[in-house]
């Protein structure tokens, strides 16, 4: 009897060691792809910030490229040349902004906060129905 109950002791034990081990594991995990993902989405900002400030710094440029053609000092293919810079700075602009939105969903997934916006917006569109399915009281 006893030894049954030594060897049920250590397999406990084991097991709670082992349930330990993957435990620390897991947080460990969670917590680089949280540390990583926080990093990606303060990247993902800079560029979004660095491509706002192309599009401005092309704007400008196209404003003088356009009052030098005016003047005679420019052609018209340096226009359409910066014209085209500004469409590539505009679409790296949109690419950085999405780019900063995935990186925004992918940490709030990974802290929970996403679950949180989730809950909070069921409970509105909840309440929402629930206002819209009441009687209106009737007044004489």
């Amino acid at each position: 009897g006893s030894d049954v109950r030594k060897a049920d002791i250590a397999r406990s034990r084991y097991a709670a060691d082992l349930a330990a081990t993957n435990l620390r594991s897991a947080r460990d995990r969670i917590e680089t792809s949280t540390r990583q993902t926080v990093l990606e989405e303060q990247a993902a900002r800079k560029r979004l910030a660095l491509a706002s400030r192309t599009l401005e710094i092309r704007s400008k440029q196209l404003v003088a490229t356009r009052a030098r053609l005016a003047l005679g000092n420019a052609i018209v293919l340096e226009v359409l040349e910066v014209d085209d810079s500004i469409r590539r700075a505009k679409l790296r602009v949109t690419r950085a902004r999405v780019d900063v939105l995935l990186a925004s969903i992918a940490r709030a997934n990974l802290t929970g906060e996403l679950l949180l916006r989730h809950a909070r917006l069921m409970r509105n569109v909840q309440q929402r129905a629930a206002l819209r399915a009441a009687p209106l009281p009737v007044v004489f």
